[in-house]
């Protein structure tokens, strides 16, 4: 029963509430051959595309009905109910919940007639949207000069690269692109300056813990530089004799350990992939430093 209501309060939503004359409506919009009653003077206040339309020196300024060929009835219809004050609409049928399903519709319809409210309540809901309709939201807020920051973080750690491409030409401006890429790139180096600390302090804990029940010595050395520890790995680094040491020591023992014979090749691989990122993050981490 639960969920037959929910269906019913859902097709509710698609009821057209503007089919019939109401609070003095004076202008009929129709779009495919359904008419919506509305005020002139709403839509004039929200929209400067219909304030124009309504007070030009066009045809449509006197007419009483006008008909919008190239707009949508569902579209339309969710653009009204978001265009007029809440409180002059059925509280159960004019309300909408702007979802992943409608919400390029509606934006769509609201940056044809400038209607910068509109297009700011779609914006609100940056954080309830799928991750590629949070990208598709970024062309609208740019044109109109809405705020960025909150499109840019979804993208930056949600979006990959290769949808961002193929995405950027709709964006229209350079800039834009440019802005939402430095964003990603600087997320993606604190994620790697950060994941480097991690990944140094749990290696130092497993080796540790290690050592002890093997009771051996927790250091290694080449012949012409000091001792160091597992979280000596800056250091060790710079001697190919004692990364190659530190490698053995450390990765090769205890976090990719040959316990047989046909896994020591791919042991090998593993433990050298293990070593070339904590050289790439500790890359990063360095730059950020300097």
């Amino acid at each position: 029963m639960e969920d037959i209501g929910k269906d019913n309060d859902k097709d509710s939503r698609k009821v057209n509430i503007f089919s019939q004359p109401w609070n003095d409506s004076d202008v009929v919009l129709v779009v495919e051959d359904n008419e919506f009653r509305v005020h002139r003077s709403i839509l004039s206040l929200q929209s400067p595309v219909f304030k124009a339309m309504f007070n030009g020196n066009f045809k449509d300024a006197t007419e009483k009905k006008i008909e919008l060929k190239d707009d949508k009835y569902e579209a339309m219809l969710l653009f009204l109910q978001l265009l007029y004050p809440p409180n002059m609409l059925d509280e159960n049928k004019g309300n909408v919940d702007i979802n992943d399903e409608n919400v390029l519709q509606i934006l769509e319809v609201a940056d044809k007639y400038t209607a910068i409210n509109v297009i700011k309540q779609c914006m609100r809901e940056t954080g309830r949207l799928k991750p590629e309709n949070t990208m598709r939201l970024l062309p609208y807020a740019s044109r109109h000069e809405l705020p960025l920051e909150k499109i840019f973080k979804v993208i930056a750690r949600r979006i990959s690269m290769d949808e961002l491409e193929t995405f950027s030409s709709q964006l229209g401006d350079d800039s834009v692109y440019i802005k939402t890429l430095e964003t990603k790139c600087r997320l993606q180096e604190n994620v790697a300056k950060r994941a480097h600390t991690m990944m140094l302090y749990l290696l130092q804990k497993y080796v540790a813990a290690e050592m002890a029940k093997d009771r051996e010595k927790k250091s290694v050395s080449c012949v012409r530089h000091k001792s160091l520890d597992v979280e000596n790995f800056k250091e060790a680094r710079k001697c190919e004799n004692c990364l190659e040491a530190y490698k053995k020591r450390f990765i090769d023992k205890y976090v990719y350990p040959n316990t047989y014979s046909f896994a020591e090749k791919k042991s090998s691989q593993s433990s050298s992939e293990f070593i070339e990122l904590l050289e790439l993050t500790d890359d990063i981490a360095t730059s950020l430093q300097s």
